[in-house]
């Protein structure tokens, strides 16, 4: 009796504990505050870009088309203050402007906008948001799809950017895009096309032949 008493004992033991030990394994580590040069978080990430096009002045080089192309961290002084304080370093590019935008967010306690540039739409690097834009307005293109002659989801794309210096071509004032397109390994003869995603239009007295 007295043995299969205290195994009952330890029995009920083990089990009372077992939740709590359950609990105290998947309770989490408080999260670490954000040191001064870490990267950015995704949402610091957030909250830059929504500051940026929220911005008024922001907006009037923007307009309603503008794509991100690059948001980087930045370490900067504020004010007369020595400590550096969390930035964020947004690049956006506009196809339907001969100009893309630059703009500097101010993070941490008094996030805000505190510097917008213009910039030369040269100097913004194709992403790949457009390039899958691209690839929508090729798609609905008749006279490409039937030359392309294949099943899209079946396809891969990618593309280059092109720059003219001939006033008179659609590319010196567009966004033109040179798109190829790969069918496993393979890329696919006569399938590559140019498009203009200013006029968001196949151009195809530039597609190669």
């Amino acid at each position: 009796m007295f043995t299969r008493s205290c195994s009952a004992v330890i029995v009920l033991a083990v089990v009372a504990l077992g939740p709590a030990c359950a609990q105290r394994t998947v309770a989490t580590a408080p999260q670490q505050p954000v040191q001064p040069l870490d990267p950015l978080t995704p949402e610091e990430r957030r909250l830059a870009e929504k500051l940026a096009r929220a911005d008024p002045r922001a907006r009037e080089l923007l307009g309603e088309q503008a794509t991100l192309a690059s948001l980087e961290f930045v370490s900067m002084k504020a004010g007369d203050k020595d400590d550096a304080v969390r930035h964020a370093d947004l690049l956006f590019a506009r196809p339907d402007a001969e100009s893309g935008a630059r703009v500097i967010v101010r993070l941490g306690a008094s996030p805000a906008v505190v510097e917008i540039t213009r910039v030369d739409r040269r100097s913004v690097p194709l992403v790949d948001a457009e390039i899958q834009q691209a690839w929508k307005i090729a798609l609905a293109d008749a006279d490409y799809t039937r030359r392309l002659a294949r099943e899209p989801s079946k396809l891969t794309v990618e593309a280059l950017r092109l720059y003219t210096e001939d006033r008179s071509d659609p590319c010196f004032s567009g966004r033109c895009l040179y798109v190829m397109v790969r069918e496993g390994a393979y890329y696919l003869s006569g399938a590559s096309v140019v498009v203009d995603l200013a006029s968001k239009r196949v151009l195809p007295e530039r597609s190669p032949k």
